[in-house]
């Protein structure tokens, strides 16, 4: 599932069910360098969120725990959740 959030008045952002972003606060989350708003149910601030689902016009988080892998050729950065 596949959804396009307005992040701001001229940036769309597209998320996907599962994605994994940090909590900011205020009810913010930052995906892919862009502020998104979301619900969070059990997150402080800077923790890991994974995206949980998108009901009630709204993009539902969850606190998750988080692995970054770094590349030691290219210094490309995936991040996996446990």
């Amino acid at each position: 599932m596949l959804f396009r959030l307005p992040a701001s008045p001229q940036v769309w952002t597209r998320v996907r069910l599962g994605d994994i972003s940090r909590y900011v606060g205020n009810g913010m989350g930052e995906f892919w360098g862009v502020f998104v708003p979301i619900q969070v149910t059990d997150a402080s601030e800077n923790d890991p969120v994974q995206i949980v689902s998108f009901r009630d016009g709204k993009v539902w988080a969850s606190r998750t725990s988080e692995r970054t892998i770094t590349c030691e050729k290219c210094g490309h950065e995936m991040r996996i959740s446990a």
